[in-house]
């Protein structure tokens, strides 16, 4: 079975191509879904309550995710220290999930591939691009956010051309290129194994 990650930065249309993947058939498991669930598990809930406060956690027993996200997103370290708890959970938790699927080819949809060194598990990973500044109006409509806070969050990922020169495949979603040709030109090229293990 061929495995193929989706990444791309915020406002890319990770989740938008990974759905139209999904409605072709292909087995599409969501990274940020999976890395919620695992959030709200009480392992980790107690994990980020002894680093990061009680307050972390609501009276109803579940994450503050709003608050989470304003500690990390503000703090290098935390963030390090989420991502070491959640990225190897995710990928234990994809790799049993793939066990259960059928067909050729699955997918990963996950922003941080690269960052959390997932790339060796996949036969490609195909990055979705647009324009800084159009994934930016994205997001600031889609999140109902500031430019600010889109920027802040840009600040952790990988820059554009950093991301683009480690493509194995790059879909782009700029609003103008077709975005079905290159969906099938990727799934004609796992079928055809023309990609080379990373």
């Amino acid at each position: 079975m061929k495995r193929c990650a989706l990444t791309g930065n915020i406002g890319s249309g990770k989740s938008f191509i990974a759905q139209i993947i999904s409605e072709m058939g292909y087995p599409v498991y969501c990274a940020d879904n999976a890395a919620k669930q695992l959030l709200a598990t009480k392992n980790i809930l107690a994990k980020l309550s002894k680093r990061f406060g009680e307050s972390v956690i609501q009276k109803d027993g579940t994450p503050d995710k709003k608050l989470i996200a304003s500690i990390i997103f503000n703090d290098n370290e935390a963030l390090a220290y989420l991502n070491s708890i959640i990225h190897p959970l995710v990928l234990k938790d994809f790799l049993l999930w793939e066990k259960q699927q059928e067909g050729t080819i699955v997918f990963m949809e996950a922003a941080l591939i690269f960052e959390a060194g997932f790339e060796k598990y996949f036969d490609i990973v195909a990055v979705i691009d647009c324009p800084e500044e159009l994934a930016i109006k994205r997001t600031i409509k889609r999140d109902n956010t500031t430019e600010k806070e889109v920027r802040l969050r840009m600040k952790h990922q990988l820059n554009r051309a950093t991301l683009l020169s480690k493509a194995g495949f790059i879909i782009n979603n700029n609003e103008k290129s077709l975005l079905l040709p290159q969906i099938l030109n990727l799934i004609n090229k796992l079928t055809l194994n023309e990609f080379a293990k990373n």
